[in-house]
């Protein structure tokens, strides 16, 4: 199908509306490949040429989707327990003034972000354990009962302090090791209650590029049902930190795909580029 530009609200963030026949539809990104808004009940995505717009059904991506079937009400329980105790340490870190977290994390991407570690953690032992790879994380590297008690006794002691935070300021969320090769894994996560499609954009940080200790990251999708309960968890792939530097910049207080705001610099990556893990172990750690 073909459609027409009918109006630009907004040049700058590039918002308008496309008519195609007798439907009208409010659109972000022209004249770049955008998607249209999901008010519209569809993944769609547009192509320009003079103004003119070539619209296409979108598709499902490809991943590796783990069901929680079996264990999804005691991870989710994990999953809570997790994230109340990272706010814990947070307010103890804001006590003594070591607190510099500038994103404003809520519980559910706590919970989340844990869901997703240990779903990709369990997939590549499970996947690739015979192959002699091996996976941590960075709690690995900390005593956490002597985290526990530090916050616990709310400990001004300055080498308690200095290892509070830096078990807060994690490097990296997984490493994953074959042999003599490893490589520092961030895990990035979102919620969804859809099958995830090869056009989702997904927003990382600039700052977290910029940030020391990783080498690529591995995108997964926590999938809902209608209860509102995590109960897939879609593994996208991996693509490293060098290649998310050539996306473009979304900016902060910019309109993103989907019409919200940009709060913090994002490089705006494509949920298709992203490759498997099976690329990742076979050929970047062999």
């Amino acid at each position: 199908m073909k459609g027409t530009v009918v109006e630009i609200f907004d040049r700058s963030a590039g918002r308008g509306k496309v008519k195609i026949g007798m439907r009208e539809m409010t659109i972000y990104g022209l004249p770049d490949l955008v998607r249209i808004n999901d008010e519209v009940g569809c993944e769609e995505r547009v192509s320009s040429s003079n103004n003119t717009y070539a619209v296409f059904q979108d598709e499902p991506a490809e991943m590796e989707v783990i069901e929680l079937t079996d264990y999804q009400e005691r991870l989710l329980k994990d999953a809570q327990q997790y994230s109340a105790f990272r706010n814990k340490v947070k307010q103890y870190l804001q006590r003594k003034e070591m607190c510099y977290d500038k994103f404003t994390v809520t519980e559910e991407d706590s919970a989340i972000g844990y869901i997703s570690e240990k779903c990709v953690s369990g997939y590549l032992v499970e996947k690739f354990g015979n192959e002699e790879v091996r996976v941590s994380t960075w709690q690995d590297r900390f005593d956490m009962d002597r985290v526990r008690s530090i916050v616990d006794r709310d400990s001004n002691d300055e080498d308690d302090k200095e290892y509070v935070k830096s078990y807060f300021y994690d490097r990296y969320d997984l490493r994953i090791t074959k042999g003599d090769r490893e490589i520092p894994v961030d895990v990035k996560s979102a919620a969804t209650g859809r099958e995830p499609m090869k056009y989702w954009g997904y927003l990382y940080p600039v700052v977290q590029v910029e940030k020391e200790g990783k080498e690529c990251v591995i995108l997964a999708y926590c999938i809902k049902n209608e209860h509102n309960l995590i109960e897939r968890v879609a593994i996208c792939g991996y693509m490293s930190e060098d290649q998310i530097k050539e996306y473009g910049v979304t900016q902060q207080g910019e309109n993103t795909s989907r019409g919200t705001q940009s709060q913090i610099d994002n490089y705006t990556t494509v949920v298709k580029d992203y490759k498997r893990l099976d690329d990742l172990i076979r050929r970047v750690l062999a």
